[in-house]
């Protein structure tokens, strides 16, 4: 592994999410000269949770319940599964996983629209969490950090799950990947940031924790992390005395496409027969005339 703290030029250090700087334009060595390690949450961060899975969705609720739709089941869905998650560290019933937390939330998310699905639908549907896909400009990004750093995943998912993801899905390798499994509990229990610390060799200001949910960000900062916030969903931080220490605003120049252009585009590039499905934000989920499912941003 190449050291990470050897001296380096100071240099502008743009890694793009949502079409913006990952940590910002910021020069990072000169500003955390310390750091030796960017510690990166994994879904919603470098995963594109909403346009992998929203697809699958949509195809879902249209079979299952129609007058349901997509962005509602999502985002109840998302939200219900972070609740799984706090309940699940504060019970100290056993650590269930990531995975299980997901499977739970989706049962709930089920029940509180009245869709009565059968097991098959619902494992084809959790079977959607085996293809996230990463924001385009993530590897880019990756590869502009090697050189000057340690790129860590650290991320609440369960360890054989994380090692798909950033193989199969991600396809980077990273210099380590640390679930929070080890320790029982998810982020943004303390013990998730200093065991990844201790597990790197480093002291916990050594690291810098790069993610887009802001409870992760307070977390680590509370930690003795240094902290990036990416804030890809126009989300505020938490009203907390541990603040990032830089911020990446949202995107202000994505170009948002109509329906009837995607829908246009489908015909022209799939000779016709292209089967609009819905619109979730951005997001312009489709059917191609072979069945194929896909998203257009």
């Amino acid at each position: 592994m190449k050291n990470p703290c050897k001296s380096i030029p100071s240099v502008n250090i743009r890694v793009l999410l949502l079409d913006s700087p990952f940590i910002g334009k910021v020069k990072i060595v000169e500003k955390f000269p310390v750091v030796k390690a960017l510690t990166f949450d994994l879904f919603g961060t470098i995963l594109d949770l909403g346009g992998s899975l929203t697809p699958y969705i949509a195809d879902f609720l249209r079979r299952e319940s129609p007058d349901v739709t997509t962005e509602k089941f999502w985002s109840d869905w998302r939200g219900r599964q972070r609740l799984e998650q706090y309940q699940d560290t504060i019970l100290m019933l056993g650590h269930a996983g990531y995975l299980e937390t997901v499977r739970r939330a989706c049962h709930y998310v089920l029940r509180l629209n009245g869709i009565d699905a059968t097991a098959t639908r619902v494992d084809e549907l959790m079977g959607a969490w085996q293809f996230l896909s990463p924001f385009p400009e993530v590897l880019a990004g990756l590869e502009r950090l090697k050189e000057r750093y340690q790129l860590v995943v650290l991320s609440n998912g369960d360890p054989h799950f994380l090692d798909h993801l950033a193989q199969n899905r991600v396809s980077w390798p990273f210099d380590a990947i640390i679930s929070a499994t080890g320790n029982g509990a998810f982020k943004p229990h303390p013990g998730v940031y200093r065991r990844a610390s201790h597990l790197l060799g480093l002291e916990v200001g050594e690291c810098l924790m790069v993610s887009s949910n802001s409870f992760d960000v307070v977390g680590a900062r509370a930690c003795g992390y240094r902290a990036a916030y990416v804030d890809r969903y126009r989300l505020p931080v938490e009203d907390s005395p541990y603040q990032p220490d830089v911020t990446v605003p949202p995107q202000s120049n994505r170009v948002t496409m109509s329906a009837a252009g995607v829908f246009t585009t489908i015909d022209t590039n799939y000779g016709g027969n292209g089967q609009l499905l819905d619109q979730y934000g951005n997001i312009i989920i489709a059917r191609h005339k072979d069945g194929t499912i896909i998203n257009y941003r």
